[in-house]
């Protein structure tokens, strides 16, 4: 969970997912008709309109002003 480069999230591109498809619609339709079916980077997604997939807050709080927007965390799962 996070866009990390080493392990990051995917999205996948499909209808099953209505209010993803909704969002991606209004912001990039064309994004929908080129990835389709296909599992897709979150900062990916997030880099289309960071603002709609992150809200305002966020960006005021941890946006750079080189609009390189990242999550700032890096979710891990440590088992025994």
């Amino acid at each position: 969970m996070g866009d990390h480069p080493n392990g990051p999230s995917k999205v996948m591109i499909d209808y099953s997912n209505p209010l993803l498809m909704e969002l991606l619609n209004d912001v990039d339709p064309d994004f929908i008709v080129q990835n389709r079916g296909k599992s897709v980077m979150l900062s990916d997604v997030i880099s289309l309109d960071p603002e709609v997939f992150l809200g305002p807050k966020y960006l005021e709080k941890f946006a750079n002003n080189d609009s390189n927007f990242k999550l700032p965390f890096l979710f891990k799962v440590l088992s025994i």
